[in-house]
């Protein structure tokens, strides 16, 4: 999971997700999927803000793997994919469903 971060901002919110892509990736042996969970739901509770979206999501992302090429299955999911929104669902398949 790559939310309730708590950062302020869309470029340090990416800058975060970058990290914990990397590290993920890092620990984990080739022959276990990975799967990067970004947030699609809208709230106020703790740890979530504003930079929090699918497409700051996605450019910390796609930064990680420009890096440093995945050796085993990768994939991002989706949290939680009944609240997200019409915009939520363009900005995946543009950002990341064609990859």
């Amino acid at each position: 999971m790559a939310y309730d971060s708590g950062m302020p901002f869309d470029s340090t919110y990416s800058g975060y997700v970058r990290v914990q892509t990397r590290l993920a990736l890092a620990a984990v042996p080739d022959t276990v999927t990975v799967f990067m969970g970004i947030p699609a739901y809208h709230s106020e509770g703790p740890g979530h803000t504003d930079a929090e979206t699918v497409a700051a999501s996605l450019r910390g992302i796609r930064l990680a793997l420009d890096d440093q090429a995945p050796t085993q299955p990768f994939g991002v999911a989706v949290y939680v994919d009944f609240s997200a929104t019409l915009d939520d669902w363009a900005t995946y398949f543009r950002d990341w469903a064609p990859r």
